[in-house]
């Protein structure tokens, strides 16, 4: 009887112990649900946060974007304006030289409409044809299109870039009252065999050059016919090389950069040329009369916009960083997918 009470003792403390046990674990147990709990909702908290500031960067770098790509965009736009406008100065310089050496409006309306012509039809601009063109009229040769075109086929094989040499050449030769030699050495820098042009204008042998080289420094031989002579020389040596040049896929492109300046001189003088006349003028005026406090009033709103854009930046450059990061992680990701 004594042993079993001393049984139901033992058994009643173990339990006890055990519920005690049982209870500390359920405690603990509690205690890390609520603590995991807490946890979830920082982490949450410090997620949607995050995520806010995530986003909010995002927002802020795609406004950025928008405003690099419009000054990006304005930038193109401006220097397209800017070669649009540069081409129909230059345009409307060339107008007005024609019409000085041909003192009539008719006349070097012709002329104009005969050189944009034959700048589009050949690997020449209109502004290299021009520049050749001014240059023989200022020494006094009134060249036609065939001259211009002797010239033209000769430069297409002795290099494009010796046009505008050779019409100095031939424009030195016209202003004096006999041909130098110096002149003669200048046309052979240009690329032109001199003595066979000599050669083939007059008719004589080789062995008759000293007496052709003495009448032409004696001025027996006139500078017209040695200009005459040469042009002879060029048509017949070097005509119809203009046209094969424009085969080939540089000619081409020659042909769209002169189709490119007429189309650009074309939308100016459609009314755009005086219109953003009138309107540089006004602007003109309007900066004319700006007052010092003005100036400094615009100077002020210029630097308080860069220092806040600069500020923006720093202060968010971390979250730029992370946004960077992410999207270089899932740019890896849907590569190794």
């Amino acid at each position: 009887m004594a042993g079993e009470n001393r049984l139901r003792i033992v058994i009643s403390a173990e339990g006890k112990d055990a519920e005690e046990k049982l209870g500390r674990i359920r405690r603990g147990l509690d205690i890390t649900a609520q603590e995991a709990e807490r946890g979830s909702r920082r982490s949450e908290r410090a997620f949607r946060a995050q995520k806010a500031a995530i986003s909010e960067t995002a927002v802020q770098l795609q406004r950025l974007y928008r405003q690099v790509y419009a000054l990006a965009t304005l930038y193109a736009g401006s220097q397209f304006a800017r070669h649009v406008i540069d081409t129909a100065n230059a345009f409307e310089r060339y107008r007005l030289t024609i019409q000085t050496f041909e003192k009539d409006a008719d006349r070097a309306a012709r002329k104009w409409r005969e050189l944009l012509l034959f700048a589009r039809d050949t690997p020449y601009t209109i502004r290299e044809v021009m520049n050749s063109y001014v240059t023989l009229r200022a020494y006094g040769l009134n060249p036609t299109i065939d001259v211009m075109r002797a010239l033209g086929d000769t430069a297409a094989v002795v290099g494009k870039d010796r046009l505008p040499l050779i019409a100095l050449a031939l424009g030195q030769i016209r202003t004096n009252s006999k041909v130098m030699m110096q002149d003669l050495n200048q046309l052979t820098q240009s690329g032109i065999a001199v003595n066979d042009a000599l050669v083939e204008a007059f008719g004589v042998g080789r062995n008759e050059l000293d007496k052709i080289n003495a009448a032409i420094e004696q001025g027996v031989i006139s500078t017209q016919d040695v200009i005459d002579a040469f042009i002879r020389y060029m048509q017949k040596q070097f005509g119809g090389q203009m046209e094969r040049q424009m085969q080939t896929l540089s000619g081409q492109w020659d042909v769209l950069k002169s189709q490119v300046e007429m189309f650009e001189d074309r939308l100016m003088q459609a009314g755009a040329y005086n219109t953003l006349t009138g309107v540089l003028r006004r602007i003109n005026d309007e900066l004319g009369r700006m007052s010092d406090a003005d100036v400094a009033r615009w100077g002020k709103a210029l630097d308080d916009a860069f220092k806040t854009g600069f500020d923006w930046l720093v202060t968010h450059q971390g979250d730029i960083k992370d946004v960077l990061g992410f999207v270089e992680a899932n740019l890896k990701g849907i590569g190794a997918a």
